[in-house]
């Protein structure tokens, strides 16, 4: 059960114009954004199989729990995961996912309000919760998660800014609520604090110096300012954790974390589910409300946030804490070598040419391109000199 696939590409603004093609020759004949490349069953950007041209549901309901295999048809139902290319030219919204209890909860809620699917103001749209692996192609940049306090309170400190660095410096401000009470002042600062904060934000970006923490912070927002000149997002950096990974680096999100991708080519694994509540550094509808009653407001030291992986025979598998998918890469084999199935698959080619074969079925995959594997394939036998991406369960 091999089925290559022919997937979705989403042009939302912020994407790429280049990364796809320079990536993987992706054409991009309207000179579009291409932001990402979508594999997977989710309605909103479904995957067809080439060969015939049928949803990848439609295929999968008609051979369940074969498809699927008996833990997965059980537990989901459906392909429980979706993967996607990333190719991030300018920062997206400072953003959270829902648990899974708030997803199905909202869900059921604004369908009952008759909220259509394509409602700007609507934030469920499906009763799923979205865990998040992100695994880079390239250099790519992130905020993910909050500061510690410590690493705020300095940051805020050198920056002093109105209103803004009284909050955090507070005597009073202790407790676990502290970052949950910083960010809601902050984005409920009005018109006229706002611009107060701005005047001194740019006298400030105008300076060099300081410590590596502050210019750190100083070149991450120069960008944000530009762009969203009106935002009070565009501090995020001041108190989210500034990640960079390399390419072959992977980190974990999990919902209720508050972030945002700012640039880079990467791949991303997630919960089959496009729950997204946004608080700022958007035209999209934004609820500062709903984002503060779906995030987690702890400290995440960024050092904490990269995963390890576990290297053996050629495979890097990233573990995550979340029964929907695994992810793992394969390196190149010029010997045909065999994978055990454990669920239904996508394979992805990440660079060179790799062969997969089941029985007398072969199917070849070159950069960018993709394959579902069916549980009830059991094995396969991969060869070539290209690098494999797995998304499984």
């Amino acid at each position: 059960m091999l089925f290559k696939l022919n997937n979705v590409i989403q042009p939302f603004a912020w994407g790429s114009k280049t990364m796809l093609s320079q990536w993987a020759g992706i054409p991009n004949r309207d000179n579009q954004p291409q932001a990402e490349l979508w594999m997977g069953v989710h309605p909103s950007g479904e995957s067809r199989v080439a060969q015939t041209n049928e949803r990848l549901s439609e295929v999968i309901a008609r051979d369940i729990p074969g498809a699927l295999g008996d833990y997965t048809a059980r537990h989901f139902g459906q392909l429980p995961f979706l993967f996607k290319v990333l190719a991030v030219d300018q920062p997206l919204s400072i953003q959270v996912h829902p648990d899974l209890a708030s997803a199905r909860a909202g869900y059921q809620q604004e369908s009952a309000m008759g909220l259509a699917q394509d409602a700007p103001e609507r934030h469920f749209h499906d009763p799923n919760h979205k865990p998040e692996l992100v695994y880079a192609l390239t250099p790519f940049s992130a905020l993910n998660g909050f500061r510690t306090w410590e690493e705020i309170q300095l940051l805020l400190a050198d920056f002093n800014l109105p209103f803004v660095s009284s909050l955090a410096l507070a005597e009073h401000n202790e407790g676990c609520n502290r970052l949950e009470n910083l960010f809601k002042a902050v984005m409920a600062l009005d018109s006229e604090q706002k611009q107060q904060v701005f005047l001194a934000l740019d006298a400030f970006l105008a300076k060099s110096g300081g410590s590596h923490l502050v210019e750190q912070a100083r070149e991450f927002i120069k960008p944000l300012r530009q762009l969203h000149p009106d935002d009070i997002g565009v501090l995020a950096p001041l108190f989210l954790n500034i990640v960079f990974l390399e390419p072959g680096e992977a980190m974990f999100l999990y919902p209720r974390t508050l972030h945002a991708y700012v640039s880079g080519l990467a791949l991303e694994v997630m919960a089959n589910s496009d729950n997204v509540l946004r608080a700022g550094l958007t035209p999209k509808y934004v609820d500062v409300s709903q984002v503060v009653a779906h995030t987690d407001f702890h400290s995440s030291p960024a050092e904490s946030l990269k995963l390890v992986a576990q290297e053996q025979d050629g495979v890097r598998l990233f573990p995550v804490p979340v029964e929907d998918f695994r992810f793992a890469v394969i390196a190149p084999s010029q010997d045909w070598r065999t994978r055990f199935l454990r669920g239904p698959e996508i394979l992805l080619c990440l660079e060179g040419e790799v062969t997969i074969r089941h029985q007398n079925t072969h199917i070849s995959l070159s950069a960018g391109e993709s394959l579902f594997v069916g549980n009830k394939t059991l094995t396969y036998d991969y060869q070539g000199n290209g690098t494999l991406a797995r998304a499984y369960n």
